[in-house]
């Protein structure tokens, strides 16, 4: 029996329509997998940024803290330079010096004050 036209055409369809199938559903299989490394990808990705960030925050912390005592170291060299101003000026007195002693006396115990209760929130 011979093939007929039609048949062979049929025949053509089908066998094309199978490997697009099988192609479709091998594509597909590949797609799926390639968007699960992708979410793992990202999530790792996200792990990594946070704890980039912890450690940026960690440095601005400890950026913070420097700022603070070359501040205090700041102000305590005023009262020093005032100190040795009116010393060179001859206008030093007793109470002018014991003044500026007191100043300089007041603002290293500020800062240590300071750091005590910068401590105990830090302990709460």
């Amino acid at each position: 029996m011979p093939i007929g036209k039609d048949e062979i055409t049929a025949q053509m369809l089908d066998t094309t329509q199978i490997l697009l199938l099988i192609l479709i559903v091998i594509l597909g299989g590949t797609l799926v997998l390639v968007g699960i490394q992708f979410y793992f990808i990202l999530r790792e990705l996200k792990k990594g940024l946070e704890r980039l960030n912890g450690i940026l925050e960690d440095a601005h912390d400890a950026m913070g803290n420097i700022t603070a005592g070359t501040q205090h170291v700041k102000e305590s060299m005023k009262e020093v330079h005032t100190l040795t101003s009116q010393i060179r000026e001859g206008v030093s007195t007793p109470v002018v010096s014991g003044l500026a002693t007191f100043g300089l006396v007041r603002s290293f115990l500020k800062s240590y004050l300071s750091d005590e209760e910068e401590e105990e929130a830090d302990d709460d």
